[in-house]
């Protein structure tokens, strides 16, 4: 049964919502990825301009890094009713490609997950997007990683090989990250911790959501959410908090003043994959709700 005040959250979508700083449909507006699917990058889809999503806040483009196998990886623009518009990465077994998948361009740092990043160890803010792994065996899981910066910071979120949703690895350069729950002292790097297992199943649709926020006390908090389905993510009342960390910076962070790409990909298994991505949004700040997706073509 859906609780009250689920109901009441999924009635008033709207009165939460947030315009994000990036919110890019891959819908290929130019044409440059077929139904019928390309297997390599050509000059056209990596130009200045060149951008295989529509919206606003920057572009998407197309990756591909060689490897050792003999078959193509492919890319192709298709469309349902769950999705609509969407971009299907392949990876079979035997892949001509080490990583296939997609780089996020934002147009400037104000649209990119550095506007999360507040200066003087403040973060407030979140990124979400709807995906769909599939694979052609009952064993593994597609390996879907993504990595962006974040001012002097990095985050990366993988899916789990065993099965129990995303992990999830924050990192700087200096040993200044130190978690609350433990006593070891700062680190360069945290890494999230499995709060609700979300088994990720071949061929189901997922939303998944994070967010960032820092507590009065300067206490850090990132959580991953995972929801299946396109639906709405409400942290506040959701279930499906998957993985989260709770740290402090012990001492200002080196400003950078570069404006990172992020990149979503899927890297060589020994099995036939793929990802398909419909939708990538960036919230700066935090929304009190990550909207559902509305499948439009």
């Amino acid at each position: 049964m859906v609780s009250p005040l689920r109901l009441l959250l999924a009635s008033c979508t709207v009165c939460f919502a947030a315009d994000p700083v990036l919110d890019l449909r891959l819908n290929d507006p130019s044409g440059l990825i077929t139904s019928n699917g390309v297997s390599a990058i050509t000059p056209a889809m990596t130009s200045a301009t060149a951008t295989i999503a529509s919206g606003n806040g920057g572009r998407i483009q197309p990756t591909l890094e060689p490897g050792a196998g003999k078959t193509p990886a492919t890319f192709k623009e298709l469309s349902d009713a769950s999705l609509g518009a969407f971009l299907q990465m392949s990876q079979p077994a035997d892949s001509a490609a080490k990583n296939i998948g997609v780089a996020i361009l934002p147009a400037s740092g104000a649209t990119s997950l550095s506007a999360i990043y507040k200066g003087s160890n403040t973060f407030d803010g979140g990124f979400d997007f709807f995906f769909r792994l599939q694979k052609d065996t009952t064993e593994g899981l597609p390996r879907m990683v993504f990595h962006s910066r974040l001012g002097p910071f990095e985050i990366g979120l993988k899916a789990s090989p065993k099965q129990d949703g995303i992990e999830l690895t924050f990192l700087t350069k200096e040993s200044i990250l130190e978690r609350v729950d433990t006593k070891s002292g700062p680190k360069s790097v945290v890494y999230g911790k499995i709060a609700n297992p979300v088994p990720l199943e071949s061929g189901e649709l997922y939303h998944l959501a994070v967010l960032f926020k820092t507590a009065a006390d300067g206490v850090v908090t990132i959580e991953v959410y995972v929801e299946k389905g396109v639906g709405d993510i409400h942290p506040d009342a959701t279930t499906g908090l998957n993985t989260s960390v709770d740290f402090k910076i012990t001492k200002p962070a080196a400003e950078s003043p570069v404006v990172g790409r992020s990149t979503l990909t899927l890297g060589a298994q020994e099995f036939a994959q793929t990802l398909d991505l419909a939708l990538f949004r960036i919230y700066a700040p935090a929304p009190k709700v990550f909207p559902g997706l509305a499948a439009k073509k």
